[in-house]
């Protein structure tokens, strides 16, 4: 009896930390899914659903920013794998292509053929997919 006591006492204490380690993996996912920037001409909603139930952490990704040119990016991205190590490759990502977009003035055609050098050259293991379209601001009628 004392055996199985101890033995399901280690099993809650594992189910209590997978559980803990479950919810800041959800926690760190959505902080890397920041809210789109408020703009006048265009409205924004985003929503985040994880592809499956116990697994909330991965490399899907969505993002909204603007160009130095005034041109309104929209991306939506996945790093394949659905753990910490794709969340973070994601981040990493996420963030070339942020940098990349504001010194790159051409294309999403332009700006992904440099993401996918960059990539390619720190780490050729990454696989994404990344789609990138532009919305560019027109004149303002009253």
């Amino acid at each position: 009896m004392r055996q199985l006591t101890r033995e399901s006492a280690e099993a809650q204490a594992h189910a209590h930390v997978a559980d803990g380690m479950a919810r800041l993996a959800e926690v760190l996912q959505r902080s890397l899914l920041t809210e789109p920037p408020e703009l006048d001409e265009l409205d924004i909603a985003v929503r985040y659903l994880p592809a499956a139930e116990h697994v909330k952490i991965g490399g899907d990704w969505y993002d909204v920013f603007e160009a130095p040119d005034g041109r309104i990016m929209l991306a939506i991205g996945d790093v394949a794998g659905h753990d910490r190590s794709a969340a973070a490759t994601m981040a990493a990502v996420r963030h070339m292509l942020r940098g990349i977009s504001q010194v790159i003035a051409g294309s999403p055609a332009d700006v992904l053929t440099a993401l996918d050098e960059a990539v390619g050259r720190l780490n050729p293991s990454i696989l994404a997919s990344v789609l990138l379209a532009e919305v560019r601001r027109g004149p303002q009628i009253d």
